[in-house]
């Protein structure tokens, strides 16, 4: 995206206060959301003593480090870096905005949600991609750090959830 486009999408929030207090609930209540919803649904497959707990933790834990670790090895700037712009939702990290972290997680999430409850899958899925949104238009993401987030947790989570049900013993 170039500045200008940014610059039109940051006007249209700021235009109204009820888009830009939108825009904040969403860019902090959908990671919080996704985040609080995991590790619950964690505790009922231990306690149910449900095998698929081990994909359910070990294809997200997998997902985020390679994620923390290519974001390192990239090192893109954010676009409040490059550009003359100032982020609608205050952050002044530097650099290690590709992929993004929060949509790789949501994504991930959103997989080993699926065998569990499809509803919850969808669910977390739709929040993952809403995320996105919020991410690019607050300018703290491009939309290929997003989409990359994306890909990599959807299908590292699929990947990774198939493979390790299909051979933990019944």
């Amino acid at each position: 995206m170039t500045l200008a486009q940014y610059r039109k999408i940051h006007s249209w929030f700021q235009e109204k206060p009820w888009r830009m207090t939108l825009l904040r609930l969403m860019y902090k209540g959908l990671p919080g959301a996704i985040y609080l919803l995991y590790p619950a649904a964690a505790l009922v497959l231990l306690f149910s003593r449900d095998r698929r707990l081990i994909a359910f933790l070990a294809v997200p834990a997998a997902v985020f480090g390679a994620v923390t670790v290519l974001r390192r090895i990239c090192n893109f700037p954010r676009p409040y870096e490059a550009m003359d712009l100032t982020p609608l939702i205050p952050k002044n990290t530097k650099g290690q905005s590709f992929p993004s972290r929060h949509c790789a997680c949501g994504a991930v999430i959103a997989t080993a949600m699926w065998p569990l409850s499809p509803a919850l899958g969808i669910g977390v899925a739709l929040a993952s991609l809403a995320m996105a949104v919020c991410r690019v238009a607050a300018g703290v993401h491009y939309p290929r750090d997003v989409a990359a987030g994306l890909l990599l947790g959807f299908g590292c989570g699929w990947v990774g959830t198939i493979i390790i049900n299909h051979y933990l013993p019944v």
